[in-house]
């Protein structure tokens, strides 16, 4: 697969055949609102980041592999524009240099989210919390 970003605030994902040197178009992503200055692939292949000036968007793009072909991607998480951003496979976090020069870490990994808030806890979750964030089982000690 190929990523290609546009000033007509579009990223396209094509599919490569290099046996026949042609690729052919399998999605167009139309969901920004400013020209798309750069595309990356997260290192397993299942997500993509569309960069503008004004947002990144994070896609999952699983659907466009295999029996699942033909699907559209979907937005998973919008954020803040940036100059660009890295992926850190090792500790599954994406990393952003924002337009302020600030750079930003997100977590991508849920259970690795969840283990640093627990792991930061001064008290114990409520039972309202473990319902409202979905904790099963809820800790009963921080």
């Amino acid at each position: 697969m190929l990523a290609t970003s546009g000033s007509d605030r579009t990223a396209i994902i094509w599919e490569l055949d290099f046996e026949t040197n042609s690729a052919n178009l399998l999605t167009t992503l139309t969901a920004h609102n400013a020209a798309v200055h750069s595309v990356h692939f997260a290192p397993d292949g299942q997500s993509l980041i569309t960069v503008t000036r004004r947002e990144i968007r994070l896609w999952d793009i699983s659907s466009l592999y295999g029996d699942a072909e033909g699907n559209d991607p979907t937005e998973l998480l919008a954020f803040p524009g940036g100059q660009d951003i890295a992926f850190n496979s090792e500790r599954h976090e994406l990393i952003i240099a924002g337009n302020d020069s600030i750079v930003r870490t997100y977590m991508l990994d849920i259970q690795e989210l969840l283990a640093l808030a627990r792991s930061r806890l001064t008290r114990t979750f409520t039972a309202e919390e473990c319902r409202q964030y979905r904790i099963d089982p809820c800790p009963t000690e921080p």
